[in-house]
């Protein structure tokens, strides 16, 4: 008997913690043709809620205070869907002593064309004012309290699909950013319409996610120097949006983009310095690193890299259209995927050192400037025999891809692999000699779309066979060495004309035979692919 009531009493201690973990039911009430639920009966706060599912409409003056059983308690949101499909809701007053929105709380109020945001509010949840259609304006009377709002997403904020903002009843045409901000969160202008420049402190450090997406009417903007982030979409769909105004060089090559700043300017986009445009771009010597995005979708005619920087990042002049050329220095050591795509009116790339170029790790293919390019200088001198480093082991991916102006290289003894399209489009290739005794391994697409058996190939009287058996170069015009080859520099032999076969001049390579007379007298015969 007493082990059983040993049992009875654990099971009811059990019991009694269990229903301590249940939270209790909200309490909701209806007062003059609105429904409540109680937040907190200790703060005596309520949040406006759904009454049944049953529609509210016409104008609603929501108070900030409301009584009900002899208690007073404070409204301080709006609550899970409370507005949801009531589109015959046509105005509604918010007091300021609301501080949150809820989740949907105005999705599909199509009849609503405005509405006052109190400066009380400091969180907006997910979609609540999604398909507002007729929504045209808002109202704020507190440009630091708005900045300071969080919202869920972009139809959390209702300036989504092109709307005016208002501050004190005057339409902001030119933002300005209070000095007390120090981050731009995510949505904050999300689909405003009204303003067509914005100037960003130097307070600022972050520019949140979609920040200012679809600002249809934007146009330039201001930023300060201690910005260092910019997150992603923040300036998508900105089709306007074309310059932007800096004090600070290296600020600018300082900040983590997430992608490009001008999304939609297809490399229109103006990076203007103290006033002045920067067509032709020196990196500042304290930069070591040019960071992904950074001087994409921009207007630039040359770039010139100094000798700290020692990496290009992503995309960094993706869609610089209109780039004609680059200078690499001899300190960089890594290009990453997609740094010079869509870079198509790049005609030259000068670097300084050709056994720094050999050693580059390029992502993609078009991480390497001369895929568009085409033409490879070193030192402002067009070579065409490329005789490569001999402390050289290994040809890198990319690393003449696309370059035209080679006609001849040679291999040093110790290489052992070449990466994949390494010489891939080099049309101009007649020769390469191989100084290896052991064919060099090919990753795929070494030449690629080159007519290799038209291609001499020498290598050391005793590996011929080894290369007539060794995969990819079996298909070259094999020769075996006589001679040790000297190196062969044209540095200052430089192309004066070129004609075709029918003896007329040709301003630039045509297709087929082309006669080229150097500068050294030579006439030579060129065959253009």
């Amino acid at each position: 008997m007493k082990i059983l009531l040993q049992i009875k009493s654990t099971l009811l201690l059990v019991i009694m913690a269990f229903m301590s973990c249940i939270p209790t039911l909200a309490q909701n009430f209806y007062v003059n043709g609105l429904n409540y639920t109680i937040l907190s009966s200790e703060d005596r706060t309520v949040e406006v809620s759904r009454y049944n599912n049953e529609p509210y409409s016409d104008d609603i003056n929501i108070p900030e205070n409301i009584t009900f059983e002899d208690n007073t308690y404070t409204v301080t949101g709006i609550g899970f869907n409370a507005f949801k499909n009531c589109s015959n809701l046509t105005s509604i007053s918010l007091p300021n002593t609301i501080t949150n929105i809820g989740y949907s709380a105005f999705h599909s109020c199509t009849g609503l064309t405005s509405i006052s945001i109190p400066k009380s509010v400091t969180s907006i949840g997910v979609n609540a004012f999604y398909n507002c259609n007729n929504l045209t304006e808002v109202n704020i009377s507190d440009l630091t309290a708005w900045c300071n709002i969080d919202f869920e997403n972009g139809a959390s904020n209702p300036l989504r699909n092109d709307r005016v903002l208002k501050l004190n009843g005057d339409i902001i045409t030119e933002l300005v950013i209070p000095n007390e901000i120090t981050e731009i969160k995510k949505n904050t202008f999300y689909g405003c319409s009204s303003f067509k420049s914005a100037i960003i402190h130097d307070n600022v450090t972050s520019i949140g996610e979609r920040a200012f997406f679809n600002c249809s009417q934007m146009e330039s903007i201001t930023i300060g120097s201690k910005l260092n982030r910019i997150d992603i979409g923040a300036f998508v769909w900105c089709y306007k949006l074309l310059e932007v105004n800096i004090s600070d060089l290296s600020a600018w090559c300082n900040i983590d983009f997430s992608s490009t700043f001008f999304c939609e300017s297809q490399g229109q986009g103006k990076l203007i310095l103290n006033g002045e445009e920067i067509t032709n771009l020196t990196i500042p010597d304290k930069i070591t690193e040019i960071k992904p995005y950074s001087f994409a979708d921009i207007d630039l005619s040359s770039v010139r890299i100094h000798n700290n920087v020692t990496k290009i990042g992503a995309f960094a002049f993706n869609k610089c259209i209109y780039l004609n050329t680059i200078n690499i220095p001899s300190s960089i050591t890594d290009i990453e995927g997609g740094a010079f795509e869509n870079c198509s009116q790049l005609q030259e790339v000068n670097i300084e050192d050709l056994s720094a170029w050999c050693k580059i790790n390029f992502g993609t293919w078009d991480s390497n400037p001369l895929y568009y390019a085409h033409y490879l200088k070193i030192n402002d001198n067009e070579i065409e025999d490329f005789e490569l480093p001999e402390d050289l082991t290994e040809i890198k991916k990319y690393t003449f891809i696309n370059c035209s102006n080679i006609q001849s290289v040679t291999i040093p003894k110790n290489v052992s692999s070449i990466g994949k399209y390494s010489f891939a489009y080099c049309w101009n290739l007649n020769s390469v000699t191989s100084l290896n005794s052991v064919p060099p391994t090919c990753d795929e697409g070494v030449f690629d779309e080159l007519e290799t058996a038209n291609i001499q190939l020498n290598v050391p009287s005793m590996s011929l066979n080894d290369y007539k058996n060794a995969n990819i170069w079996c298909d070259f015009f094999i020769k075996e060495q006589t001679t040790k080859l000297d190196k062969i520099h044209h540095i200052n032999n430089i192309e004066i004309s070129r004609y075709d076969t029918s003896g007329r001049l040709c301003p630039t390579p045509s297709k087929g035979i082309n006669f080229v007379k150097m500068s050294n007298g030579i006439i030579k015969k060129v065959i253009v692919k």
